[in-house]
């Protein structure tokens, strides 16, 4: 037996069943002999894979035997798990021995199950509260860990409403206590099993409500199960549960957020990498289309009232909401278009509310009383800077060209700005260009400022020649350069 793992199949096996041997016994010998014999062949013990095999097989078939096992066999099994806590040639593939066998077994037998409850991560495996072999659990396990295991059960299991009711009614039987009760008190693991609960009516929402309001000045009580719930109207049972408050309880819409009914969440948030964008969420499958907008109305009062500063974007999002025109008709919509965009003016510029709230008619109407206005504002910007650079140029000194140069060169970059600039110059040059001296300086700088206003095509041929002539004049007959200010004469 110590020189490899017994099979089924093997003769070894079949004689030791035929004398009375049960899978058990024969997998414990298979493991047992590897350490209190010394014959030839024997399996390795140390960085042997089949000594890894031989103790997996060894641990599923006792850990799966339906009876209970003596004390020693537990403790072999706790020791061989840590002894094993790393395997040196991962048999299966797996890090250890209880990697290897914990998705492998399935332990229908109460004491075995207590004994290895918590080294196998609290799973459940065979526990079924409804067979009576393990009622015993009740008395040996701590309440609150017996509270835990039941949640675990009801979590694995998708029961029907009537088998999970005759679940709690056994454990409430066996307890001693009111299972929906423990749900008065807050725990981040339960948050799925009140869903479940909830959804399969075996809690209501509103009776439990009742009952806090009755009992929890006397007891450590508090909803905060009951809020998670309705907190993003998520079910039915939700939304009615907020119409009770609402309609039958009068609280106040302001007054809904001690519930955590925050309503905002129906504006869900879709996130981009480059925006966010928010999307009305108050079509539901589990309401009718009245429902629908009942919780519409109720979020355009939440919005209102609760945060007055995000209303003006809310109604914005709602114009562009894709199925709004559910909830409201195109003519309330186009009602309440105009009027958001009589008190905010850039809302009349979006494109696509234009699109989808004015008529082809309204459109072009308004595309053009934009231009007409946007001609008006042109001329009336032009109008300005006109005004702004005439001033500025008549208290600029104009005692030289080369005054005029740097007063051109504040402009130059400037197109619009440029082209008011240089009309101002030209128009100076030509009614004071007999005022400027003549000189090779001047003449110089007279040449720049020329220059610089045909480089950006700012004057025509005949406005260059008439002012050069105006500021130097030539006679043809008698050979002199006449300057018409200066009474000297300068032969050529």
């Amino acid at each position: 037996m110590p020189t490899k793992q017994i099979k089924k199949e093997d003769d070894t096996y079949k004689i030791l069943s035929e004398n009375g041997y049960n899978q058990e016994e024969i997998a414990y010998l298979n493991y047992a002999l590897l350490f209190y014999t010394t014959i030839p062949n024997k399996v390795r013990i140390g960085n042997s894979i089949t000594e890894e095999r031989i103790a997996i097989n060894f641990c599923k078939d006792a850990l799966n035997n339906p009876k209970q096992q003596n004390e020693s066999l537990y403790n072999l099994i706790e020791t061989m798990l840590n002894e094993y806590r790393h395997f040196q040639i991962k048999c299966l593939g797996k890090e250890s021995l209880k990697q290897a066998i914990i998705d492998e077994i399935n332990i229908e037998n109460p004491i075995t199950f207590l004994k290895f409850y918590n080294i196998f991560d609290q799973r459940i495996y065979g526990f079924n509260i409804l067979d009576n072999k393990w009622n015993i659990l009740s008395e040996l396990m701590d309440s609150k860990e017996y509270e835990k295991l039941f949640d675990r059960f009801i979590e694995n299991n998708d029961f029907n409403k009537k088998a999970l009711k005759n679940c709690i009614e056994k454990y409430n039987s066996m307890t001693k206590k009111s299972y929906i009760d423990t749900f008065y008190l807050f725990y981040w693991q339960r948050e799925d099993i009140f869903k479940q609960l909830v959804d399969k009516r075996i809690i209501n929402l509103v009776d439990y409500f009742q009952k806090y309001e009755e009992q929890h000045k006397f007891k450590n009580m508090d909803i905060e199960h009951l809020k998670r719930y309705v907190n993003k109207i998520t079910t039915r049972e939700a939304f009615c549960f907020l119409k009770y408050i609402l309609e039958y309880r009068k609280y106040k819409i302001e007054e809904i957020d001690i519930f955590e009914f925050n309503l905002r969440n129906l504006l869900k948030n879709k996130s981009y990498h480059y925006y966010n964008e928010q999307k009305l969420n108050v079509n539901k499958k589990f309401l009718s289309l009245e429902e629908e907008k009942k919780l519409f109305y109720w979020l355009d009062n939440y919005i209102f009232k609760v945060y007055p500063e995000e209303y003006m974007d809310f109604i914005i999002h709602i114009l562009n909401s894709e199925n709004i025109e559910k909830i409201l008709s195109k003519d309330d919509l186009r009602e309440i278009y105009f009027m958001i965009i009589k008190i905010d003016s850039k809302i009349e510029k979006d494109s696509q509310l234009r699109k989808k709230y004015l008529t082809k008619q309204e459109l072009e109407d308004t595309i053009n009383r934009e231009n007409e206005e946007k001609i008006r504002e042109k001329e009336l910007e032009m109008k300005r800077k006109r005004e702004e650079i005439i001033k500025k140029f008549i208290d600029w000194p104009k005692n030289s060209f080369n005054n005029i140069y740097d007063f051109c060169r504040i402009y130059r970059w400037k197109k619009e700005e440029w082209k008011i600039c240089s009309s101002i110059v030209k128009k100076y040059l030509n009614e004071n260009i007999k005022s400027f001296e003549i000189n090779n300086d001047e003449i110089i700088k007279f040449m720049g400022l020329l220059e610089l206003l045909i480089r950006e095509e700012s004057i025509t041929l005949l406005e260059l020649k008439t002012i050069i002539l105006k500021y130097i004049k030539e006679d043809l007959y008698s050979g002199v350069v006449e300057r018409t200010c200066q009474n000297n004469k300068t032969n050529v």
